[in-house]
């Protein structure tokens, strides 16, 4: 009988320690999936803070810009003939005349 009871405990040792090792490899396991999904998560909310920060950026710089155009007409007269002169200026160097007189023209 006595023989028995060592055989059992010396089987259970070797039981233990698996169970220790298969137990510690599931905790890393689940200690990785926990900081990888923190991680994602982390991005994920900076691009959306980067996101929205340009989004009111550009709101602000819109609505800056509509107040100053609306409050001095003067400007807006000058701002309208300076993009015009500019856009006349682009049109007249992208047509080119070729050799036989046909005009070519460049909408880029």
């Amino acid at each position: 009988m006595k023989k028995r009871c060592y055989l059992k405990r010396r089987f259970r040792r070797g039981a233990s320690l698996a169970m220790v090792l298969v137990s510690m490899t599931v905790l890393a396991i689940m200690g990785t999936l926990f900081t990888t999904i923190a991680m994602r998560s982390y991005e994920y909310s900076y691009a959306k803070l980067c996101k929205q920060q340009a989004y009111y950026t550009a709101t602000s710089s819109v609505e800056n810009f509509y107040t100053l155009i609306t409050s001095k007409p003067a400007l807006f007269e000058t701002l309208l003939d300076s993009l015009n002169s500019a856009i006349v200026g682009e049109q007249k160097e992208n047509d080119k005349i070729d050799m036989d007189g046909s005009v070519r023209y460049n909408y880029t």
